[in-house]
């Protein structure tokens, strides 16, 4: 049991290491990225308005 738990960590700690190297090699400052937008509120909004007007139409 004890053996499994040690490898399991040593993995851990492997893919771990790896995944901050990439971080660390792609993520340069000269990268273009986009603007950080907030999902799932303003969308909401829109849907209501949305489904209210398909309604309109229906009738």
């Amino acid at each position: 049991m004890e053996y499994k738990l040690d490898h399991g960590k040593s993995l851990l700690i492997r893919v771990v290491s790896m995944l901050s190297r990439l971080v660390d090699r792609f993520s340069s400052p000269s990268l273009v990225r986009e603007d950080p937008a907030r999902y799932g509120i303003e969308d909401e909004d829109e849907d209501e308005d949305d489904s209210a007007g398909a309604e309109d139409t229906l009738k």
